[in-house]
């Protein structure tokens, strides 16, 4: 934990704790930062002020060993636009000169980007100036309706802290996560100046390292107050709906929320009763409302697309046809499922196919059971192994409608168990399925155009390959082959 907070390193953190940070809003708190360098900076210039250094070569120091840091902390994006801010404001301020904290964000990110304009499409770029940004601008316009005094005050300039550093972030985290947490507002709160300890204690650990009895008590008393840190994550993450899990917004949804936070957070500069105010606002609603209206107008050819993929056991497509999202044999990691899912715009499958009732093909059907609404589930006829009768009455408790289905049937109209192999494995027979126009066969890794239509293009079929993702898709007139059939 302290490398996470300390260096950024989250790699030897176990996946159900990165998932209580994700849950509790707090995940930024292992990503190496502004508060990183910041800390690295105050504090040398603090100990080189004591130790008699001038102004200016304590600013150097301060400079220098932050610079440091950042190379051994892997120059993420986030800390490179940390370092560049601190450095422009320090040497503004070494030469009392006016220092812009807006300045000298534009400045940071325009100095990353001629370097590496790949960086731009970067989600750590994004979110690191977006959260820098929102802070900015939004204490800057607020900041004067922010000077109430006392702990309620200061309780408040942690809230408006919390939320303009969050604002930004929102459609980011539904579509690189898809998962917002709830909680993170207040978490925020208690959990920033905690990591704050902890990064101060991380670094004094590693600077008394080798001190002997010294050390081994700060360490003890680090490892006290880390499981307190971590117990006070879990605690907010397991708040009744701390996160909630979305799907990918559209285009036009993540361009209205952005006019509308533009707009909140340049309220009082607007005016809060002003026509520029009320413009910037409803402009931001008529383009997050625009999304389903444009893509209405905008039908054309019916599109399939099928994506196959898997591990050494078994191989998955998801399919996305007129009727919505199916997936054939959820047998790997029930949360990439779920991702999957979510990138495609949905929170719900209409129905998932069993080529086989082998255990390879459902073990991770549970899990996402539990991230996604499914509302069919289509399974060859044959003997049910133990561990999949429970969780069949648990999908038919949860509202799921269970199809058990032959060879050659048609369980509904336009969707169709093709003639597989008859009782290959022991446990039933193994299906093809026909989904409309798309086929698939070979357990899932193998995709065909199943139906033709005059004057149609016929798309050549893919193979499903182990360890990568294979795409395939074609387009259809509306009315053919069934496109509105299911």
């Amino acid at each position: 934990m302290l490398g996470g907070v300390v260096l950024g390193e989250k790699k030897s953190v176990p996946p159900g704790l990165k998932a209580a940070f994700q849950d509790s809003g707090a995940m930024h708190l292992l990503v190496a930062s502004g508060s990183n360098v910041g800390f690295v900076v105050a504090v040398v210039y603090f100990l080189c002020s004591r130790l008699g250094f001038r102004r200016r070569y304590a600013g150097l120091a301060a400079l220098g060993l932050a610079g440091f840091y950042v190379l051994a902390a892997g120059l993420d994006a986030p800390l490179v636009r940390a370092y560049l801010m601190f450095s422009a404001g320090l040497c503004a301020w070494l030469l009392r000169r006016e220092a812009g904290a807006f300045h000298a964000l534009t400045a940071a990110a325009l100095a990353i980007l001629l370097f590496s304009p790949r960086s731009l499409f970067d989600a750590g770029f994004q979110m690191s100036f977006l959260a820098a940004y929102g802070l900015t601008a939004g204490l800057a316009a607020w900041g004067r309706y922010l000077k109430a005094g006392g702990w309620a005050g200061k309780a408040l300039g942690l809230l408006a802290v919390s939320f303009f550093a969050q604002l930004c972030l929102y459609p980011l985290l539904a579509v690189y996560f898809h998962k917002i947490s709830l909680v993170s507002l207040f978490s925020n709160i208690a959990l920033v100046p905690a990591s704050g300890l902890a990064m101060g204690l991380g670094f004094l650990l590693a600077f008394l390292s080798g001190t002997g009895f010294v050390f081994k008590g700060l360490a003890y008393g680090a490892g006290l107050f880390m499981e307190a840190f971590i117990g006070a994550v879990r605690f907010f993450a397991g708040l009744p709906f701390s996160s909630v899990s979305v799907a990918e917004p559209s285009a036009w949804f993540v361009a209205g929320f952005f006019v509308l936070a533009f707009s909140l957070v340049h309220a009082p500069l607007l005016g809060f009763r002003s026509r520029r105010f009320g413009f910037t606002a409803a402009l931001g609603l008529v383009l997050a409302a625009s999304g389903p209206l444009v893509e209405g107008l905008s039908a054309g050819p019916v599109k399939y697309r099928a994506v196959l993929f898997g591990d050494s056991n078994t191989y998955c497509a998801l399919l996305s046809v007129p009727a919505g999202l199916f997936l054939v044999n959820p047998g790997v990691n029930g949360k990439k499922l779920a991702d999957s899912v979510f990138t495609e715009g949905s929170r719900a499958l209409e129905g998932i196919f069993l080529t086989s009732l082998e255990g390879k093909n459902f073990s991770g059907l549970e899990e996402l059971s539990g991230l996604v609404a499914i509302k069919k589930v289509f399974i060859p006829y044959g003997p049910q192994p133990g561990e999949f009768k429970p969780l069949l009455g648990k999908l038919e408790r949860n509202g799921t409608k269970v199809y058990k289905v032959w060879p050659g049937e048609e369980p509904l109209p336009g969707l169709k168990a093709a003639a597989g192999r008859r009782g290959y494995t022991g446990r039933g027979d193994i299906l093809d399925w026909e989904v409309g126009a798309l086929g698939i066969k070979k357990e899932g890794g193998y995709a065909e155009q199943s139906c033709a239509c005059r004057g149609c293009p016929a798309a050549a079929p893919v193979s499903a390959q182990k360890r990568r993702t294979v795409a395939f898709e074609f387009e259809l007139p509306p009315a053919a082959c069934g496109n509105n059939s299911i």
